[in-house]
């Protein structure tokens, strides 16, 4: 069968499957089969490419074609970017191009408990860090994985879908220490629930918004696995809370981004059809963007430069570029383009335009994976074809990934804000797939795969909120053939292991809970091959298990940070880069300092934001009513 005439039948199977009962049950499951199978075995052989060569390539790499003149260009599609596109082109007269790397996501991607299987595709950049010092030690050359998207939809296309904003505190902090006006909670909500469609129940009504484009839902997920944590939380003290109210501190069933049994990525929510038809926007795919074009005697961006089946453009702003490409790559750009650290520039031959610290201050979420709750009956033990059959159906286990999950503060007095979340995954697929989800190398694959019943047991992860290491992104050369260099310098700061340390013992405690006792249930570690030195459960051996079975959360900011102080952060408070003209970052690097939450969350509510900063400002000195 053609490759093009298969995706079409299997995006109608798929939305059969989704809509089977208005609609008849004509479609094929063998189809929907046949490519979930496919699609799984293609992502076991895939081979992740080094660099963009590939991407770069060019027939004529002396010529640079006019793509066109536009009002606003979007570089990225994701959280921030696939938002602010939107929002913008709501406005008839402004002409709004959006940039995406990647090309159009597959139905593969909307099983959202399959996501493990899109880092090993060319829906991911493929990026790792650099090799790390005190983590990451589980997996080859002490390197971990950081997929990051590269589709339209960015990285909403290919995460877990997990929905947890970050706590009022955060935000607060952001107004009050990084000095930013109008980034406090109370100013933040109304972009929260803009975007939003809740349709849970038990949810706090004031703080979740109804009729955006994105549906907010909670997972039913496996009711004796959800019953056990409940209970067993219970006893310890934690109260059932919307994480995303006024209290992050308590237990609950997650809340995901899904309507039915489908993946809610900003392709669907906010680059739907209809918007898709709009004659003032322009969404070109397979497009990499290689630089930002500057005018120094202005110090305005002027439009971009970029790659597309084989061709070199240049496509014109004549109000904005707008940096949404993420918190990797767009501190890359940023400094491919001559804005960055000027010593990291100049030695490697960058003309430095803006002497900002592009790259500095990265955060991201640490988990520890090495444990198990092993509980006393079979959760499921279904095979493949019988898990597809019940996803057609709308039930589990493949309509998400985590099912339940906890917030706690560690004693923290009398904050609501979560320190740590504890998260229960029931593991859909074999020991070594979700081992390769972890990128652990063979012999921990193997370690892994061999402690571990995915009938009986529930993968449990602990993920530390507020780390207080912070890591770098650089660049390898000025050729942005080069992926950047990556360095999280997870665990560099002590004070992260010994939170994990007593995350742990909080967790431990569930052993003794009567709901535990009764049912057979128990948490078990995992057993490290790295720390045979050292006395099994003493401190030193904790810290080495926690350096060997932790990995990235996924959940990467800050590397260009908001704040005032140009020697301290990337752009001020209305997103624009200091000492630059016509040149916003919309994305999760803007973050002035992590959030207790999943950062998809957040980044929504900044393109929300964003796109309404950027009104304010052309619409003030509109004359002509484009702004309507």
């Amino acid at each position: 069968m053609h490759p093009e005439s298969f995706l079409i039948q299997s995006v109608l199977v798929l939305y059969l499957c989704a809509a089977g009962s208005m609609f008849g049950q004509n479609w094929k499951f063998q189809d929907l089969y046949d490519m979930v199978t496919s699609t799984i075995n293609a992502s076991d052989a895939y081979v992740i490419p080094k660099d963009n060569s590939a991407r770069l390539q060019t027939d004529h790499p002396e010529i640079i074609d006019d793509f066109g003149t536009f009002d606003f260009i979007v570089i990225g599609s994701g959280a921030g970017g696939g938002v602010v596109a939107s929002r913008l082109s709501e406005a008839k007269n402004w002409k709004v191009l959006l940039l995406e790397a990647g090309g159009e996501p597959s139905d593969f991607l909307n099983i959202v408990a399959m996501f493990p299987y899109a880092f090993y595709s060319e829906f991911n950049w493929g990026y790792n860090t650099t090799p790390q010092a005190n983590a990451c030690q589980g997996m080859t050359d002490n390197i971990c994985y950081m997929p990051r998207g590269k589709l339209l939809g960015g990285s909403t296309g290919i995460n877990g879908m997990m929905y947890i904003r970050g706590a009022e505190e955060d935000f607060n902090r952001w107004d009050t220490e990084h000095g930013n006006p109008g980034w406090s909670f109370k100013n933040v909500l109304p972009y929260m629930k803009k975007s939003e469609n809740a349709v849970f129940e038990h949810r706090v009504a004031e703080y979740h918004g109804s009729g955006g484009p994105m549906w907010v839902n909670v997972t039913d997920g496996v009711p004796e696995l959800v019953d056990l944590v409940l209970r067993s939380f219970g006893e310890l003290g934690y109260e059932e809370v919307d994480f995303n109210g006024p209290n992050q501190i308590g237990m609950g069933k997650v809340q995901i981004v899904s309507k039915g049994n489908m993946r809610q990525s900003t392709a669907i929510t906010h680059l739907q059809h209809d918007v898709r038809k709009r004659k003032n926007f322009t969404i070109s795919i397979n497009s990499l963007v290689t630089k930002i074009r500057i005018n120094e005697t202005t110090m305005t961006a002027e439009g971009v430069e970029f790659v597309k089946d084989k061709k070199r453009y240049f496509a014109k702003a004549t109000k904005e570029v707008i940096l949404s490409a993420g918190v990797f790559n767009s501190p890359q750009l940023l400094m491919l383009s001559g804005i960055g650290p000027k010593p990291h520039l100049e030695k490697l031959g960058i003309h430095v335009i803006q002497d900002l610290p592009v790259g500095q201050n990265l955060q991201d979420h640490i988990i520890f994976t090495g444990l198990i709750l092993r509980t006393n009956n079979s959760i499921y033990n279904w095979t493949l074809e019988e898990m597809l059959q019940r996803y057609v159906q709308g039930l589990e286990p493949l309509l998400d990934f985590s099912k339940v999950q906890v917030c706690s503060n560690l004693g923290h007095g009398s904050s609501k804000r979560a320190v740590f979340e504890y998260v229960f995954n029931v593991p859909a697929g074999t020991p070594e797939a979700n081992s390769r989800f972890s990128g652990y190398n063979k012999e921990y694959t193997a370690a892994y795969g061999s402690q571990i019943n995915i009938s009986t047991d529930v993968v449990t992860y602990v993920e530390l909120f507020q780390p207080k290491s912070f890591g770098t992104v650089t660049l390898k050369s000025k050729n942005p053939v080069d992926l950047p260099l990556i360095d999280p310098n997870f665990f560099g700061n002590q004070i992260d292991l010994d939170a994990f340390y007593e995350a742990l013992q909080e967790l431990i405690r569930l052993n003794n809970t009567e709901t535990f006792k009764q049912t057979g249930s128990k948490l078990i570690v995992l057993d490290s091959p790295g720390c045979a030195q050292y006395t099994k459960y003493s401190k030193d051996w904790w810290y080495c298990d926690f350096k060997h079975y932790s990995i990235s959360g996924f959940h990467a900011t800050s590397s260009n940070r908001m704040g005032p102080d140009r020697t301290q952060y990337v752009v001020n408070h209305e997103l624009l880069v200091h000492g630059m003209k016509n040149l916003r970052v919309i994305d999760a690097s803007v973050f002035p300092a992590i959030v207790s939450g999943h950062t998809m969350a957040a980044t929504l509510m900044i393109g929300e934001k964003g796109a309404d900063l950027i009104r304010t400002q052309h619409c003030h000195h509109d004359t002509k009513g484009s702004c309507n």
